[in-house]
């Protein structure tokens, strides 16, 4: 057998084998891709102004400084924000507005909590409550203007109880309205119907729109879409034009304006979209799900939990599409904290 370099051609053919069976070994041990981020840092490149962007908010122990990260429409980190624990308490909800700012849930160490918008990494304008705290942030419109709606609560041992939902002026949180609602509703965001009059709300049987009036939150003759019989934790809510998103314990409910009423899913992360791809093991939550605003057939989602093989994070962002296939987008948590909520821009 002719031989080349001193390696016969069977014997590169045996090497190049040996090797690849090596990689695919060593693919399964990896740690989990990338490590943690530091939204905080001030290298990096404020987001650009005027556009899109993704909110994320980042949980610590109470004796720790919360953040936020912020991400551009492609996924790209740019500049987020440190707040302190010692000043505002812990992150629970988030909002992101069309003008570049965020809104922040907080709860305190003991019951209540604080909304606060917050421009770059400053704090412009708050409200306080002793008995329950925000869980839920959305964009909305009332009486024609550009407002905010809140969802006050708190959270029982495995999921979150509503008490009112409040709308607030956009720039100012200035209070514009404040109605007492079941404490079935944890999320309120727009509509899908597109009306302005309306809001949309998470209630323990799917979606329902309503009609914000004097005294309550009318429901009369107002949209309904049905969750599936099964699904009992409902974690988010988010209405893009038409397409709706609900994130459950198990994965992603879906939702289209026009459709029969009733939500399809859950869907998991069931196939790697890219060969570096690994999923979330089977245990992992979906704590919250926001329609991909570059493909709206597309979800982004946080999910909680180690990835298959093993991970130095457990808080993780994906891009899941419509069949279940996901695509690994990064680790979302400084040292010591974790993801919990999320948000994009208009």
């Amino acid at each position: 057998m002719q031989c080349v370099g001193g390696w016969s051609k069977l014997q590169r053919m045996r090497a190049r084998a040996l090797l690849l069976v090596a990689l695919l070994s060593c693919a399964g041990c990896r740690r989990g891709p990338g490590g943690p981020v530091d939204p905080t840092n001030a290298d990096l490149s404020p987001c650009p102004s005027g556009e899109p962007h993704l909110v994320v908010g980042l949980r610590a122990p109470y004796d720790a400084t919360q953040a936020i990260a912020r991400y551009t429409i492609d996924l790209t980190l740019c500049r987020g924000a440190a707040l302190p624990a010692s000043e505002h308490g812990m992150i629970v909800a988030v909002g992101a507005l069309a003008d570049g700012a965020d809104v922040v849930g907080f709860q305190d160490d003991y019951r209540g909590g604080k909304l606060a918008r917050v421009e770059g990494a400053s704090i412009t304008a708050q409200i306080e409550d002793e008995a329950v705290y925000p869980i839920s942030i959305a964009p909305a419109t009332y009486e024609g203007h550009p407002a905010i709606a809140v969802v006050w609560g708190t959270r029982n041992s495995s999921s979150f109880d509503g008490e009112r939902v409040a709308i607030y002026a956009e720039a100012s949180l200035a209070p514009l309205a404040s109605f007492d609602v079941a404490s079935e509703l944890i999320a309120v965001t727009a509509p899908p119907s597109g009306q302005p009059s309306r809001l949309a709300g998470l209630i323990a049987g799917g979606l329902q729109e309503y009609r914000p009036e004097l005294a309550s939150l009318a429901t009369t003759g107002e949209l309904q879409v049905a969750l599936p019989s099964g699904v009992f934790y409902r974690n988010t809510l988010d209405v893009r034009g038409a397409e709706v998103r609900v994130a459950s314990r198990e994965g992603v409910l879906s939702w289209r304006a026009g459709s029969a009423p009733a939500f399809l899913g859950p869907v998991s992360c069931r196939w790697p979209d890219t060969v570096d791809t690994r999923l979330p093991v089977e245990a992992a939550e979906y704590l919250a799900a926001v329609v991909d605003p570059r493909a709206p057939d597309d979800t982004l989602v946080l999910v909680s939990g180690e990835l298959e093989g093993g991970s130095d994070v457990t808080s993780h962002l994906f891009v899941l599409r419509p069949r279940g296939e996901c695509l690994f987008v990064g680790p979302m948590m400084l040292e010591d904290h974790h993801a919990v909520a999320m948000a994009f821009s208009r």
